[in-house]
């Protein structure tokens, strides 16, 4: 039931973001202020000057990921996918036109391939995450959700998204650790 309920959460929390402005923070000696990128007339608030058409999406071959892009191809919006294999990305997709929706090949570790997707995006949803350590791959927590995010973080804040959606089942469960 919950495996069910993961896609439409998202699709749901994205749909929110996408449809009102917001305003990203930092916390600073314990408080939690508006940074200053982005802002319009100096206000703090973020200025709304493009419309969403390309949407960066890590994660998208994944269970909840594979959802989110049927979801903004349905709703018009171009998926611009970090994938490391964009070939399991269109075989999940073979019934779509393989022009509606662009794969980049990188890893959460490959800023270039980051950069690349930030900058053609007006809008970013970050999902990439793993369930089970494994080290020998290079796939650990601190690789992949502490280290990843902060490359996704960075890319779209260089390329000046002002909306982004992150997305973690870590640390969901009563007893987990994070």
């Amino acid at each position: 039931r919950q495996r069910q309920d993961a896609p439409a959460a998202a699709i749901s929390a994205a749909r929110s973001w996408f449809l009102k402005p917001h305003v990203f923070t930092q916390t600073i000696a314990g408080l939690t202020i508006p940074r200053r990128w982005g802002t319009a007339a100096g206000d703090g608030h973020m200025a709304e000057t493009t419309s969403i058409q390309k949407v960066m999406l890590t994660g998208a071959t994944g269970f909840v990921g594979r959802s989110v892009v049927r979801e903004l191809l349905a709703k018009g919006l171009r998926p611009v996918c970090l994938v490391r294999s964009a070939e399991k990305l269109r075989a999940q997709h073979r019934d779509v036109d393989p022009e509606r929706f662009t794969p980049i090949v990188g890893r959460l570790s490959d800023r270039g391939a980051l950069r690349e997707a930030a900058e053609i995006s007006q809008a970013a949803i970050h999902l990439a995450g793993i369930i089970l350590a494994r080290p020998l791959r290079g796939q650990t927590f601190a690789a992949i959700h502490t280290r990843g995010t902060a490359n996704v973080v960075d890319s779209v804040e260089r390329a000046g998204i002002r909306r982004y959606v992150p997305m973690s089942a870590l640390g969901t469960r009563p007893d987990a650790r994070s």
